[in-house]
C-alpha cells in the first residue's frame, strides 16, 4: 500500500481494509502505526541482508566482497521494487516529534548500512587492495549511489538496470582500487 499510494495516502484504516482485518488487530500486534512501519523496515532490511550476506561470505578478497555486496544489493532493489518503494516512503516521511527522520538510526538506519561496507573497505586497505581514502566517506558515497537507483529507475524511461549494476560496480572498483606500487 505504501508503494502504491505513498505515505500520505496510507492509513491504518486502508491497511486494515486491504488485509481484511480490523484496525484493532493491527494495533494489538504492532502497537500502532509506528510499530507497523518499524516492522516493515525491519522485515525488508532483514530480507535484503539474507539476500546479500551469502554472496559476500563466498568472496575471497575485499574487492570481490565489494563487488558482491553491490551486485547483490542492486539486484535486490531491482527484484523487490514494491518493498524498496515502501521503505523509501517511510524513510522520507516518518519523523520523530523533534523532526528527525525516524529511521535515521536503528533498523535500516545509515549506520547499519555503512558499517559492513566500511569494514570491507578497511579490509581492502589492510590487505593492500584498496587505495588510501577515508573509509567512512567512501562508504557513504557508494551507499548514496546505491540509494539513488530506485529514484532513477522511476524517472528514467530508458533505465537499464543490468547496465546500471555493471557501471556502478565498475565505478566502485575504480574509486577504491590501489594504483601504482
Amino acid at each position: 500500500m505504501l508503494a502504491e499510494l505513498g505515505y500520505a495516502q496510507t492509513s491504518f484504516a486502508r491497511v486494515a481494509e486491504r488485509a481484511g482485518i480490523s484496525k484493532s488487530v493491527i494495533s494489538y500486534y504492532f502497537g500502532g502505526k509506528d510499530g507497523l512501519l518499524e516492522q516493515v523496515v525491519r522485515s525488508v532490511y532483514a530480507d535484503g541482508a539474507d539476500h546479500v550476506r551469502p554472496r559476500i561470505e563466498t568472496a575471497d578478497s575485499a574487492p570481490e566482497m565489494l563487488s558482491a555486496l553491490l551486485r547483490a544489493n542492486l539486484e535486490y532493489i531491482r527484484d523487490h521494487r514494491k518493498a524498496i518503494a515502501a521503505i523509501t516512503e517511510i524513510a522520507v516521511n516518518v519523523r520523530t516529534a523533534d523532526g528527525t527522520p525516524r529511521f535515521a538510526r536503528g533498523p535500516g538506519g545509515i549506520e547499519q548500512m555503512l558499517r559492513p561496507l566500511q569494514e570491507i573497505l578497511r579490509r581492502g586497505q589492510r590487505d593492500g587492495d584498496f587505495a588510501d581514502f577515508d573509509t567512512r566517506t567512501m562508504a557513504w558515497a557508494i551507499r548514496a549511489l546505491v540509494d539513488s537507483v530506485p529514484r532513477r529507475q522511476l524517472v528514467d524511461p530508458e533505465f537499464d538496470f543490468d547496465a546500471c549494476i555493471a557501471e556502478l560496480v565498475a565505478l566502485a572498483d575504480r574509486a577504491t582500487r590501489k594504483t601504482g606500487p
